[in-house]
């Protein structure tokens, strides 16, 4: 049954399909279904293979029509040198002269905080950046924890400034505060761990997203790497 599902769908290329015995060939026909949808390629006949080989027609014919929709909302064609992030399948490509010249994994936003489908400009790369933490972040985790615990920001290499410079938190009444009336920004200082990486690119748009690098390589080994806050970190 497995080898006739993957020989319709184009997988296996032999149109034998009355073997029962995994081969090579129908080994490859089986990392390279999981690799169109995003699964860990590792030959391995599993349950989320299974679940993903079970989805109806209908509902794949959905996602098309979904995803038709959602090319509407980016250029049409892009020329020259750009960068191009496939969300769904946690990749970046980079393009010279039109032609592919390099790839690799990012991590996008997690379910709850899914990165937005839009197009930008790069006009800015930041070395050894600051990250300011948005309010959301500092308003749904930031503040929690420096309440449960003072030592927070130091052990977090942050700081907490305001429009006259760096404030000292011990001078900050942090009971008064709580979801987004903190007066004050906080900021995690360049260093190894620190959540940007070592280099930041930033391109103009609304919702607070821009490519970075990440001291957390070992997320970029997951099949789905759906972690971020809504920004794109990639690996290098």
């Amino acid at each position: 049954a497995i080898r006739k599902r993957l020989f319709l769908l184009g997988d296996l290329v032999t149109p034998d399909t009355t073997g029962t015995i995994y081969e090579s060939i129908l080994e490859v026909a089986v990392k390279n279904f999981q690799d169109r949808h995003g699964l860990a390629v590792d030959g391995a006949i599993g349950p989320s293979m299974i679940a993903a080989m079970n989805v109806p027609v209908s509902s794949r014919i959905q996602q098309i029509m979904i995803n038709m929709e959602r090319c509407r909302w980016v250029p049409v064609q892009l020329k020259g040198d750009y960068l191009a992030v496939n969300i769904p399948a946690y990749k970046l490509f980079v393009y010279e002269d039109d032609s592919l010249a390099w790839d690799c994994n990012v991590v996008v936003g997690s379910v709850n905080n899914q990165s937005v489908i839009f197009n930008g400009n790069m006009n800015t790369i930041v070395f050894s950046p600051y990250w300011n933490i948005p309010a959301s972040i500092v308003a749904k985790e930031t503040l929690p924890a420096v309440k449960r615990n003072r030592s927070y920001l130091a052990s977090h290499n942050m700081e907490v400034v305001s429009g006259s410079g760096v404030v000292n938190p011990s001078s900050i009444d942090w009971g008064k505060y709580s979801g987004y009336n903190f007066p004050y920004t906080i900021r995690q200082k360049p260093g190894p761990n620190n959540s940007l990486g070592r280099v930041k690119f930033l391109f103009p748009n609304n919702y607070s997203i821009y490519l970075h690098d990440t001291p957390a390589k070992s997320l970029f080994e997951e099949p789905s790497r759906a972690f971020s806050h809504g920004s794109v970190s990639y690996t290098h």
